[in-house]
């Protein structure tokens, strides 16, 4: 019997059974645009973010709403959910909770 190693970013809902022929490889490649958007967001949340003052009017920030954005829905959705919050946080808006949905 042949064993089968997992990558740890799998997601639980898609079983081995509905994968492509070249198995999870194919998955990590799929994961390469998400990878890099979320690496591009912790860059500007390290490096970029702490030279600026807080003024985020929103909980979670911004950058933390894109990240969980782009994680449970993807590049495209998740980043146009982000961009749309980006341009919400602005002076006159109210602000407050607004959790990724």
């Amino acid at each position: 019997m042949m064993k089968v190693h997992l990558p740890l970013d799998t997601p639980p809902d898609r079983p081995p059974a509905l994968k492509s022929r070249s198995g999870y490889r194919w998955y990590a490649f799929q994961s390469l645009p998400r990878r890099g958007c979320l690496l591009l967001v912790r860059f500007y949340q390290l490096a970029i973010s702490p030279l600026f003052p807080p003024s985020c009017r929103f909980v979670p920030s911004c950058s933390q709403y894109a990240l969980e954005a782009i994680t449970l829905y993807g590049v495209w959705r998740g980043g146009f959910m982000a961009v749309k919050r980006i341009l919400r946080c602005h002076p006159f808006s109210t602000g407050g909770f607004d959790p990724v949905k």
